[in-house]
C-alpha cells in the first residue's frame, strides 16, 4: 500500500519489519521470495530505500532492464512514428513543453507494457525535466506487471485482484508489553 501511494520510505520500513531482526534466512522461503520481489519493485520507485532493504536482507537487486514487462507494440505504427518524431524534435530543440506533450501522446497512444513506448515516454519526460514523474510512471508500469503476473499465476484473468484466501506478507513485530 505504501508503494502504491508513492511512499518509498514507508514501504522500506514495512519490508524491514517483515525481516524482523534477521535477514532472509530468518523467515520461510516463500515469504523470502516475496520480500525479494517487493524489494526489486521498490527499487523502481525508490532506489535508495530499496538498496538499504536489500543490504539488510543480504540480497542484490535485479537489473532494472530485466524487470521491464514485455507486451505487444501499439497497433497504429504510423501514428506512433509521428509521436516518436515529435519527441526527438522536442529533445533536439530543447523544448520541454513539447517533450512533455510527446510523453503524454505516447502514453495515450500505446498499449500498457509496450517497451518502445515506455522508452519514448521515459526519455520525453526526461527532456521535459519531469524526472520525478518519469520515476513514478516506471514504478506504476512495474506495479501493474507484478499484479498482472500474480493474477495469471493464480489462474485469474489479467486485471483481476488477488484470489481469496491468499496468505499475504505480514511483518514480524514484537508484541508490546503491557504496563
Amino acid at each position: 500500500a505504501r508503494m502504491a501511494v508513492g511512499d518509498g520510505d514507508g514501504a522500506a520500513r514495512w519490508l524491514f519489519a517483515v525481516l524482523g531482526s534477521g535477514d532472509l534466512h530468518s523467515i520461510d522461503e516463500s515469504l523470502a521470495m516475496d520480500v525479494i520481489d517487493l524489494t526489486n519493485l521498490l527499487a523502481v520507485l525508490d532506489p535508495i530505500s530499496a538498496t538499504a532493504v536489500a543490504e539488510a536482507a543480504g540480497v542484490s537487486l535485479d537489473d532494472a532492464e530485466a524487470r521491464a514487462p514485455a507486451a505487444p507494440m501499439m497497433e497504429d505504427d504510423h501514428a506512433f512514428a509521428k509521436i516518436v518524431n515529435t519527441a526527438f524534435d522536442a529533445a533536439i530543440a530543447n523544448i520541454p513543453g513539447e517533450a512533455g506533450l510527446a510523453a503524454l501522446a505516447a502514453s495515450d497512444a500505446s498499449s500498457p507494457g509496450d517497451p518502445v513506448a515506455a522508452a519514448v515516454i521515459s526519455q520525453s519526460l526526461r527532456a521535459a525535466g519531469m524526472n520525478e514523474l518519469r520515476r513514478r510512471v516506471a514504478f506504476e508500469s512495474a506495479w501493474r506487471a507484478r499484479f498482472a503476473s500474480e493474477s495469471a499465476l493464480a489462474g485469474a484473468e489479467p486485471g483481476e485482484g488477488p484470489q481469496e484466501g491468499e496468505d499475504g506478507l505480514r511483518p514480524h513485530i514484537k508484541p508490546r508489553s503491557k504496563p
